[in-house]
């Protein structure tokens, strides 16, 4: 379970995090307005459960973002010799939203702008857009290769054969 946390094998450093979002996006809508409007569309909002505090809302989210990027934060700016991957739920750029969706309010539930942490790392991998990506952000390669849902349609399609040398 590689959640706020570093896992070593030879030279490489592994850095895991859920990433939660920060609703933020590039600053074109009003946090709370997409807090509010995220928290009433995702079923996470409404299934999962959090601690004794009742369901999971975006301010535990919120709070849980900034537990992650902190300590990414502190975790990147350590020197380390070897390669560096990051492990994400979330996704660590507004370049990767997914093209259906492009940066409306929803995209707020999946994405941060974190690319100042991104080109700290040389591979940055994540999940949770159903939507499908290799590219660069400086030295940082950046790779979601998601299957998605049964009958889903996904942009790019889930490639199988995708094999990444560290």
């Amino acid at each position: 379970f590689l959640n706020n946390d570093v896992f070593y094998y030879q030279d490489v450093r592994f850095i895991g995090t859920t990433l939660w979002t920060d609703y933020k996006l590039d600053g074109r809508y009003n946090q709370s307005d997409v807090m509010n409007i995220v928290e009433n569309i995702l079923s996470d909002h409404r299934y999962i459960k959090f601690g004794t505090d009742g369901f999971f809302t975006t301010q535990h989210a919120l709070m849980l973002h900034n537990t992650a990027r902190n300590f990414l934060q502190e975790e990147l700016n350590k020197t380390w010799e070897g390669k560096t991957v990051v492990i994400t739920h979330h996704a660590p750029s507004l370049q990767c939203a997914h093209p259906d969706y492009q940066l409306d309010q929803i995209a707020g539930a999946f994405i941060s702008d974190c690319e100042e942490l991104v080109a700290k790392a040389d591979l940055w991998l994540y999940g949770h857009t159903h939507a499908n990506v290799d590219f660069q952000i400086g030295k940082c390669r950046v790779v979601s290769n998601q299957l998605g849902y049964e009958r889903e349609r996904v942009p790019v399609a889930f490639r199988p054969e995708l094999i990444i040398e560290i």
